[in-house]
């Protein structure tokens, strides 16, 4: 059995955590699902005072993962890859709306982790990043649905 590794966006954690925890830490516990949260995900879900950030840590066991060089060094090469303009965006506007999302994306790609969110912005569509909707994978991953 192969190990699922995801990385949860922020928009993916309340979901996951409130009408599927039960399937989550199961297949966690199991060994058939990691879960990791980008420090990034971590600091934003900080300055929420009802943030469900530390109950999903605890329930799925999952592990907060800080920004690293690598990852740094990731994002230099996903930026230079992408062409200008990426999405309908120019580069530099791109950066200055989504700075997050571009580094949540590099880390994604570096760990290779499927990044479960529902963002679309741009970043998220960067060739190569392995992204999937959370609806789409609370019915393929927990809930047993066939793609």
């Amino acid at each position: 059995m192969k190990t699922l590794t995801i990385a949860l966006d922020s928009n993916a954690l309340r979901p996951l955590l409130r009408q599927y925890g039960a399937q989550v830490y199961s297949q966690v516990s199991t060994g058939e699902l990691r879960v990791y949260i980008p420090v990034l995900v971590y600091a934003e879900q900080m300055i929420y005072p009802a943030s469900v950030i530390e109950n999903l840590l605890e329930a799925f066991n999952a592990q907060v993962v800080p920004l690293k060089v690598e990852h740094a060094d990731r994002l230099g090469k996903m930026w230079a890859d992408l062409p200008d303009p990426f999405q309908g965006q120019r580069k530099n506007a791109l950066w200055r709306r989504h700075k997050f999302d571009c580094l949540i994306a590099s880390m994604a790609l570096y760990e290779d982790w499927l990044l479960v969110t529902d963002d679309n912005d741009p970043p998220f569509h960067t060739p190569g990043l392995r992204t999937m909707k959370v609806e789409k994978f609370i019915n393929q991953h927990l809930i047993g649905e066939k793609p």
